[in-house]
């Protein structure tokens, strides 16, 4: 969502990314409740490690932590050095519910790479057929299957994809 209003506020972008987000608006398909229940309810037992990972569920696909324990470690261990503060991501979330640009992505005339996941369960996958509607330069990746961080789940082919979307811009 920053790269789309930045893209549309200057023209110093050459191209454009999106990855599992949304243009806003009303048609945009929202995080699903069940997802936000997960990401701002954790449990109080949780220890800080605990609940990042509590939180982390949704945005990976079902037996991904258990199948790749050091990597889930290394972003755990990541976001225990980085992680906003709980208000902070409280203001995130409003920012992602009040965002729309839906209406202003014809202006984009970039090279633009649309990349989402088919089974993201923060912002769903409905949300990329509104930036690809809306961009006509727009080219897709659409990962069947993936989840929000599929360009962790899945990073070899993400980057092939995009190193080859920059060299052919």
């Amino acid at each position: 969502m920053v790269a789309l209003q930045y893209a549309l506020t200057y023209d110093r972008a050459e191209s454009l990314t999106l990855m599992c987000t949304s243009p806003g608006g009303d048609d945009a398909v929202p995080t699903p409740d069940e997802t936000m229940a997960r990401m701002f309810s954790v449990p109080e037992e949780a220890t800080e490690r605990e609940a990042i990972r509590y939180k982390m569920a949704p945005a990976v696909t079902d037996g991904f932590m258990e199948t790749h324990p050091d990597l889930i470690e290394s972003v755990i261990d990541a976001r225990l050095d980085s992680d906003a503060p709980p208000h902070a991501r409280e203001a995130q979330a409003g920012a992602v519910a009040a965002f729309d640009v839906a209406d202003r992505l014809d202006e984009l005339t970039l090279p633009t790479l649309v990349m989402h996941g088919t089974a993201d369960r923060v912002l769903p996958v409905e949300n990329s057929d509104l930036l690809l509607d809306g961009i006509d330069t727009a080219d897709s990746m659409i990962v069947e299957g993936g989840s929000h961080l599929f360009f962790i789940e899945d990073a070899d082919r993400v980057n092939e994809q995009l190193t080859t979307f920059l060299s052919d811009g």
